[in-house]
């Protein structure tokens, strides 16, 4: 995090210059730069969809084994 004194004012807007990318914030004249910082909603989200993707991968393995533990029951009741 970079702190930003008077002579980084610019004096035509009263804004402190910004060199970084979008998401700047100017408070009490320090620069923060939020831009590349998950939120907690973004992180939770991001979590909540991890979950579900594994709890799918999980599902789908499930259910293909199932299959083929029939696939092998029938193939034994056949063969007796």
């Amino acid at each position: 995090m970079n702190f930003y004194g008077p002579r980084d004012l610019n004096k035509t807007t009263g804004l402190i210059s910004t060199t970084g990318g979008e998401g700047d914030l100017v408070r009490f004249g320090r620069r923060v730069n939020f831009g590349n910082k998950l939120t907690n909603y973004d992180l939770l989200e991001d979590h909540l969809k991890d979950m579900r993707e594994h709890l799918i991968k999980k599902k789908q393995e499930r259910n293909s084994q199932l299959a083929q533990d029939r696939e092998f029951l029938n193939s034994v009741k056949k063969r007796d």
